[in-house]
């Protein structure tokens, strides 16, 4: 078992008791943890409390569709990867659960091949993600800690513009430009502008969701 599924969690929904105890043991022999359920609001009533994890979803369920647990995952800005799966799936089916934003559809009965497959790449492009996630936040934090005054001369310097061009901008001497520019790429811990530059860049990057917001 590699790093990315030594402690991965797969959450199943649907409401047939005899796969959803299938799948499970089938989670279980792939070497992953399952956490069953037998309908859509047993999952959202207890999602607080649940480690994350990979969503199996049942798109066809009674009183809650697998499509509306989506939508209500999508309004509580929980972003756990989702399998959609159904036994009677159709190319609209499959359409519109990629647009509530499903990492993949299967139809139902798979092989233990195909989902360790997909749990597996799931899983590591969940791994990627968060990590570009996780440097997104650092050079956020980093940005966030620069003085006003250090920060408008790193958005002056991040436009290709020279240290008079920028003083002109700020009506600041060349010198105190200097020194704010100095002191900016010591607060950032970096040694050129181009790394300065590269942490705005990936500060500014529009933030993914993280957590779930009841």
């Amino acid at each position: 078992m590699n790093d990315v599924s030594k402690h991965a969690i797969v959450h199943v929904i649907d409401d047939e008791a005899g796969f959803r105890i299938a799948a499970a043991d089938l989670i279980y022999d792939i070497g992953y943890c399952a956490n069953p359920y037998g309908n859509g609001d047993d999952f959202l009533d207890t999602i607080g409390d649940c480690a994350p994890g990979l969503i199996l979803l049942d798109m066809k369920m009674p009183d809650r569709s697998g499509f509306d647990v989506m939508t209500e995952l999508s309004r509580r800005a929980c972003d756990w990867p989702v399998i959609a799966m159904t036994a009677y799936g159709d190319i609209p089916m499959a359409v519109q659960a990629m647009r509530l934003g499903a990492y993949d559809f299967v139809r139902k009965p798979f092989t233990r091949h195909r989902l360790e497959k997909l749990l597996a790449r799931a899983l590591q492009d969940w791994a990627d993600r968060e990590t570009i996630r996780s440097t997104e936040d650092m050079a956020r934090q980093k940005i966030r800690a620069l003085t006003p005054r250090e920060h408008d001369v790193l958005i002056g310097i991040s436009e290709g513009k020279q240290n008079k061009a920028v003083a002109f901008d700020l009506d600041l001497s060349i010198r105190t430009v200097e020194m704010h520019r100095a002191n900016m790429l010591a607060r950032l811990n970096v040694k050129t502008v181009q790394e300065a530059t590269a942490l705005l860049m990936l500060s500014s990057r529009r933030a993914h969701p993280k957590g779930i917001d009841k």
